[in-house]
């Protein structure tokens, strides 16, 4: 076992003696698959792999039968470069040294040569990236494409092999003779009526990232990321793998429609937090940046296009920066090229997230001091947003994030004149699922500012509102959303009893 690799896009090799003295290398280009470089009589040319045998070699096939394939000339998402393909039809490698490819469709003396040794195998492709730095290597080209209009021309010494005026492109879509792909080949063939085309198209469309924890409250084995199936027909996950951020494979797994799957830093401490309702699809190595990266997947191979490739920004959102709220993803229906936008992102309004829809974690008040750096002491409000850091808590709102991220109780005059409150509490894993640990909730009301007068309670122990009023008070608690539990309360007395009328929602813990 040597400990060195080779690239089959093209490489270098060479022999050293003890001292530093090279006796032997060997430079080359493309190479196609299931074939070797071998040395017949004294030559390099391709053959078929004879480890530990006599080397031979096989015949190469006519090399104006070459034709330019598929091309990507307008990438957002799915690719970062430009990048050609080329076909080979014929049923004998082909050599492409000497060769030449251009964008000018007018002469062969500008362009990338192709070096020594390089094929294309039988039926087969060879694609190259157009990025202008041939300095990366042999699969690099010494110029980019232009998305509205161009040429891409093939060279074998003065002759023309082919040639392609390009128009237009569309942005995120290859091209090929017989019009636009949205799911690239690059490199091979496959029917789009195969179950393997399909699913990756299916995976392109609708396999999306939708929650971040990259700064959770004590420390990175809470780091978790939420991918949700936005589409209507099961995905299948098997050998998705992340090419940037994270390193992370998909095991064999199918998702459904609407599911939604954590992959997490460490299993143990993950369900410690949020118990075991989260699907968890395997640990990832490494840790996500506190600073902000970007993070790319792709399909299971050969596909080779991103499904997604967006950087997150530790500025974008306060709240997820040290506090340990996540990074939500505002709509399932935000398009994979606005990723890389503040607007398509928010904190999370769950203190700690709410991976795979699970209740939040329920810390106590002490607790949730501590991790937040705070004392409790009365009038404390380090965002001077007007909330001390009871309410804060109680209201499950960021207490370094000026406003939180509930809306705040606002008085209401209800259709049938009576007065009331909208609020909204933090969905919790207490009785009746709403309120934090500790945490008792008074609706009270008065006319003078004087005496307050009790209309309802929720204490940490009771699944519902309580009163001692005849008739009860209207309380109506609408759909959870995002981690809150909306409520509107409406006063028993008509706003025309009184000729002013105060209510607030009282916060108290012992």
């Amino acid at each position: 076992i040597t400990g060195i690799g080779l690239s089959r896009e093209g490489d270098q090799l060479h022999l050293f003696d003890t001292a530093g003295v090279t006796h032997d290398s060997v430079t080359f280009g493309a190479q196609p698959a299931d074939f070797s470089l071998s040395r017949v009589r004294g030559d390099w040319t391709l053959g078929t792999p004879t480890p530990g045998a006599e080397n031979n070699a096989v015949a190469l096939g006519d090399p104006s039968l070459l034709r330019i394939s598929e091309w990507f000339s307008d990438g957002s998402v799915l690719y970062k470069d430009d990048w050609i393909e080329l076909a080979n039809p014929s049923p004998f490698p082909v050599s492409l040294s000497g060769m030449r490819i251009t964008d000018n469709s007018l002469t062969s003396a500008v362009g990338t040569t192709f070096p020594p040794l390089s094929f294309v195998g039988p039926g087969a492709y060879a694609s190259f990236t157009a990025d202008g730095n041939p300095e990366n290597g042999a699969s690099h080209l010494d110029f980019s494409l232009d998305s509205e209009q161009g040429a891409i021309a093939l060279y074998n010494g003065a002759e023309q092999i082919d040639l392609l005026l390009l128009g237009p492109a569309f942005a995120d879509y290859s091209q090929t003779r017989a019009g636009v792909n949205e799911l690239p080949t690059r490199g091979f063939a496959i029917s789009p009526t195969d179950p393997a085309y399909l699913n990756a198209l299916a995976l392109l469309r609708n396999l999306r990232i939708t929650e971040i924890m990259y700064a959770p409250a004590g420390g990175n084995d809470y780091e978790y990321v939420e991918f949700r199936n936005t589409g209507t027909t099961p995905l299948a996950l098997g050998g998705v793998t992340f090419v940037q951020g994270m390193t992370f494979t998909f095991p064999a797994t199918t998702l459904p429609p609407g599911g939604v799957v954590v992959a997490v830093s460490n299993v143990a401490g993950f369900r410690s937090r949020y118990g075991n309702g989260p699907v968890i699809a395997g640990t990832f190595s490494g840790r996500l940046d506190n600073s902000g990266e970007t993070l790319a997947f792709t399909p299971p191979a050969p596909f080779d296009e991103n499904i997604l490739r967006f950087a997150y920004d530790t500025d974008w959102h306060p709240g997820t920066n040290g506090e340990g709220r996540s990074l939500e993803l505002a709509s399932d229906t935000i398009p994979a090229n606005r990723y890389d936008n503040r607007a398509s992102w928010r904190a999370s309004v769950s203190a700690m997230g709410s991976p795979g829809n699970a209740a939040p974690p329920s810390l106590a008040y002490a607790e949730w001091l501590a991790q937040n750096g705070l004392t409790g002491a009365a009038g404390e409000d380090p965002d001077l947003d007007g909330l001390d850091s009871l309410s804060e808590f109680a209201l499950g709102t960021a207490p370094r994030q000026p406003d939180g991220d509930f809306e705040l109780p606002r008085p209401v005059i209800r259709a049938n004149g009576r007065s009331g409150i909208d609020f909204r509490l933090p969905v919790s894993g207490l009785p009746g699922g709403f309120g934090q640990p500790g945490v008792t909730y008074v609706i009270q009301e008065t006319d003078s500012l004087g005496v307050w007068r009790e209309v309802m309670r929720k204490t940490p122990e009771a699944a519902e509102w309580q009163t001692s009023l005849v008739p009860a008070p209207v309380i109506e608690k609408t759909a959870e959303e995002a981690g809150a539990a909306p409520f509107a309360w409406t006063s028993p007395d008509p706003a025309a009893s009184a000729a002013r009328r105060f209510q607030r929602l009282f916060f108290s813990t012992p």
